[in-house]
């Protein structure tokens, strides 16, 4: 059985949009309630992860490749960066094993591009 290449291109749209919704979803009150009175790095890496699936998303409609390979390995490596804080003694935790996917997603738009 061959491959579906003619899906690559939904798919590839289908993964920008998946990444962007898991980022606002799992962060979205953390944005809704800044306080710039207690501002923290954590809170800063938090701008910088949404921002980087923003990026990624506008990424796709731009004729080269920067903004998406940018956003890739701003993903993964904020994707590590969570998911290390979020480990608590256990590999088996669903908590740190969710950063998994868009860590894998965002070395796949470094990797490749668009």
């Amino acid at each position: 059985m061959k491959p579906l290449k003619s899906l690559s291109g939904i798919t590839n749209w289908l993964l920008r949009i998946a990444v962007a919704l898991f980022m606002f979803s799992a962060f979205w009150n953390t944005i809704i309630n800044i306080s710039f009175s207690s501002f923290s790095w954590h809170l800063l890496l938090v701008i910088l992860y949404v921002l980087c699936g923003i990026m990624l998303l506008i990424g796709g409609f731009r004729s080269n490749n920067s903004w998406t390979i940018i956003a890739g390995i701003g993903i993964a490596l904020l994707s590590c960066y969570f998911a290390y804080f979020a480990y608590n003694g256990s590999w088996f935790n669903a908590a740190m094993s969710v950063y998994i996917f868009p860590f894998a997603i965002g070395l796949y738009f470094a990797a490749n591009g668009k």
